[in-house]
């Protein structure tokens, strides 16, 4: 595992995100990441495998998770031409209602923005949660995933975007 902070497309991260467990997550070319669906209690080595995983979410992510040593850089593994995320450039929405962009955005995406919240932005597609988001977050997230259960922050999000929307 490499000490250096600096980032790049293809690192490979371990995330703990919850006592004696973790997962792994890989940052795409833009710099967003996928956290994939693998938890271990183990370290594995079967990169290929991990990377092959399907992807609970994607997500921006501050510099801090892996600067502070919250998360660990495993190993980089450069994007080919067979990868399935080389070209994957996910689309962010924002729910704040200060933002009129985002009703145009809704109207255009809505099914999918509709699916997102339902789904509580676990394994959705392309459309995600804008923002860069604390390891705290992204943890939190995984962790109630696994735990069946639905994420506090974004629920908070969701009724955020609904009202704005006048859904609720």
């Amino acid at each position: 595992m490499r000490n250096n902070p600096k980032t790049g497309a293809g690192d490979l991260i371990k995330i703990p995100y919850k006592e004696g467990w973790h997962t792994y997550a890989r940052i795409l070319i833009e710099g967003s990441y996928a956290i994939y669906d693998c938890p271990s209690t183990n370290d594995r080595d079967d990169y290929n495998a991990i990377i092959q995983s399907d992807i609970l979410f994607i997500a921006g992510v501050n510099v801090f998770a892996i600067k502070d040593g919250n998360w660990t850089i495993v190993i980089n593994i450069p994007f080919d031409d067979g990868d399935r995320l080389k070209n994957f450039y996910p689309r962010y929405f924002n729910p704040a209602p200060f933002n009129p962009v985002n009703k145009g955005f809704y109207e255009v995406y809505k099914n999918e923005i509709e699916d997102a919240i339902e789904k509580d932005w676990i394994k959705t597609g392309k459309i995600q949660l804008d923002g860069s988001h604390s390891n705290f977050h992204v943890e939190s997230r995984i962790n109630d995933y696994y735990d069946g259960k639905k994420n506090d922050y974004n629920r908070r999000e969701i009724l955020l975007f609904k009202q704005y929307l006048g859904l609720q």
